[in-house]
C-alpha cells in the first residue's frame, strides 16, 4: 500500500512537471514566429537604395532651402496603385500653402524607415524662422515624405493630405 501511494505521488508530480515543460515548448515557437507586419521579406534593401532615397530627399529640401520652389515641386509625385504619377495641381497647391506658412530656412533628416518598395517613410524637421535664446516659441515642424520605388528608381511621394488648412479656419493672410 505504501509502495502504491509513493508510485502514485511520483506519477502525479511527474505528470505536473511534464505538462509544464510541454506548455513552455509550445509557447516558445509563437514568440519566435512573430514577424513585424510592415517588414517585407521580398524587398532586398541595399546601401544603394538608402543612398538614393537620402539623395532625393536632400536635393528636394535643398531646393526649398534655396527658394527654388518650382524645382522642388517637380520632384513630388503621388502614389497611384503600383505606380507613381506627378503630383496634381491640387497637391502642389497644398504643399505651396504649407511652404508659405512654414518656409524652409534649414532642415534635419530624422529617420528613414524602409519597410518595402511601397511603404517607406522619411521624417524630417524644418526650421521656419530664426529665434533668440530667450524665445519660447517652437520654430520647427516635423514633415513626412513617402519615397516609393518603381522599377529601379525612387520617387518622392507626398502622403495623402488629411486636412485642408484653408478649411480649418486658419487665417491665410
Amino acid at each position: 500500500m505504501k509502495y502504491s501511494f509513493r508510485l502514485l505521488c511520483f506519477a502525479f508530480f511527474g505528470l505536473i512537471i511534464f505538462s509544464c515543460t510541454n506548455s513552455k515548448k509550445e509557447q516558445a515557437p509563437k514568440d519566435e514566429e512573430y514577424i513585424n507586419p510592415r517588414q517585407s521579406e521580398t524587398m532586398q534593401r541595399t546601401n544603394t537604395d538608402t543612398l538614393a532615397v537620402l539623395y532625393n530627399v536632400q536635393k528636394y529640401l535643398n531646393f526649398l532651402k534655396n527658394n527654388q520652389v518650382d524645382s522642388a515641386m517637380t520632384m513630388l509625385y503621388e502614389a497611384s496603385g503600383d505606380t507613381v504619377v506627378p503630383a496634381s495641381d491640387k497637391t502642389k497647391e497644398q504643399v505651396l500653402q504649407t511652404l508659405k506658412n512654414f518656409p524652409v530656412l534649414d532642415y534635419e533628416i530624422l529617420t528613414l524607415n524602409m519597410y518595402d518598395e511601397r511603404n517607406t517613410e522619411v521624417r524630417y524637421n524644418v526650421k521656419y524662422f530664426e529665434k533668440t535664446d530667450n524665445d519660447p516659441r517652437q520654430n520647427t515642424i516635423q514633415c513626412v515624405l513617402n519615397p516609393r520605388r518603381v522599377g529601379y528608381y525612387w520617387f518622392l511621394t507626398v502622403p495623402p493630405i488629411t486636412y485642408d488648412l484653408s478649411a480649418s479656419g486658419a487665417n491665410n493672410d
